[in-house]
């Protein structure tokens, strides 16, 4: 697993438990008529859509999964805590990543 996935994956995960954090203070009944199933649906079918490519590292369409992602976090009133940027914060944080290379060991003959 990448490292470009897990934080797509994190992201993604981040976005549907924020969704649900605001109602966490308001009665059961103000809960379930703040957050529709088709909502979630339309979130899902966005982040599952060809548009994004498939999400695969360095790509456009991971590129535009993480800004709305970020966008629907900045939406529901969530502040970056990522790297410093001239205007505060960023949504993103960079990190160090080494990569290696599976050797293929062939049992043939």
């Amino acid at each position: 697993m990448t490292a470009s996935y897990r934080n797509t994956l994190a992201l993604s995960l981040l976005l549907v438990f924020s969704l649900t954090l605001p109602l966490l203070g308001q009665p059961a009944a103000d809960a379930v008529s703040g957050i529709t199933s088709r909502q979630i649906e339309g979130h899902i079918r966005f982040l599952a859509s060809d548009l994004l490519e498939g999400r695969d590292t360095a790509s456009v369409g991971e590129r535009l999964a993480a800004s709305y992602i970020s966008n629907q976090l900045s939406r529901i009133g969530f502040e970056p805590a990522g790297d410093p940027t001239e205007d505060g914060r960023s949504w993103f944080q960079a990190f160090p990543m080494h990569s290696t290379t599976p050797l293929l060991v062939s049992s043939c003959c």
